[in-house]
């Protein structure tokens, strides 16, 4: 069962008060990787080195695999990852979630199943004997999340596609459906206008949305996460969660943010979070 992060604190420096951190290591698989980036992950690190004061060290994740392995070898103290990862890998099973991340205002977002604009295709109905591309299976929006809303509006997608491919990314599902070689794509949508619920698929666009029609909308998922290893939790004591929703602040630290995470900023975590966010992604990951 989840714990509040002053009764991890407490007993951490009890049994490991010899043991605290003094160099962090902050983990991260990258929206894409480039030497702007890269750059990016190291300013992220400095503006976090001065935060917390102490050294925070950058890694570099080629994979979320990879990314939980460091994390249960204990080379990653805090890592960036995407709910489905914490919920589903056990190599969080003790991590801490401190923060979500921030994009557009919100918190969540939805997963969208989307054709080109000129597409015959208007209704999940209509989408029989048609050709699908998903990012892959461990995809929250580009794979589970679509899946069981095709379900729950009555459609089993087993049975429903012709051919259904995995691409890896969101960039190669979003080029596949625009260049013609798929019909319809999973990938992540957020709502235009103003903050609140999503009431029809009309309203949500998909990134790079020109010449793209959503024509079907998940239930909310959440963002990703902030976790923390719990001598991390111990090491910074309870005022980590507010140092990273500062963080936003910080020109520097807020341009990496936006280009090497895709994120405007943070917003702390409630005790039992990570409860809560295993609880929405039972249903997605059960059908999955």
């Amino acid at each position: 069962m989840e714990v509040e992060l002053a009764a991890v604190i407490r007993a951490f420096k009890k049994r490991n008060s010899a043991t605290l951190l003094r160099t962090v290591t902050f983990g991260c698989v990258p929206v894409e990787d480039s030497p702007e980036t890269r750059a990016d992950l190291l300013d992220l690190c400095g503006a976090l080195s001065e935060a917390f004061g102490l050294e925070v060290r950058p890694h570099r994740a080629p994979s979320p695999a990879a990314l939980a392995s460091a994390f249960r070898h204990g080379r990653v103290h805090l890592a960036w990852t995407s709910p489905t990862l914490v919920a589903g890998h056990p190599a969080f099973v003790d991590a801490l979630p401190l923060a979500r991340t921030v994009r557009g205002g919100r918190s969540w977002y939805r997963a969208a199943l989307f054709v080109r604009a000129d597409s015959a295709i208007h209704a999940p109905s209509q989408l029989r004997g048609a050709q699908v591309a998903w990012v892959g299976p461990a995809s929250a929006s580009g794979y589970l999340f679509p899946r069981q809303a095709l379900r729950a509006a009555g459609l089993v997608p087993e049975e429903l596609f012709c051919l259904e491919t995995e691409l890896g990314s969101h960039g190669a599902v979003r080029h596949a459906v625009r260049s013609g070689i798929v019909d319809v794509g999973a990938t992540f949508a957020h709502p235009s206008g103003a903050v609140g619920e999503v009431p029809s698929a009309g309203d949500a666009v998909v990134p790079s949305d020109e010449g793209f029609r959503v024509i079907l909308l998940s239930d909310a998922i959440p963002s990703d996460l902030i976790v923390a290893a719990p001598a991390l939790v111990a090491t910074l004591g309870a005022e980590a969660p507010q140092v990273l929703e500062r963080l936003d602040r910080d020109p520097v630290a807020s341009r990496a943010l936006a280009r090497l995470l895709g994120a405007e900023g943070f917003e702390r975590c409630a005790d039992g979070e990570l409860t809560a966010v295993k609880r929405s992604l039972d249903p997605a990951l059960a059908v999955g």
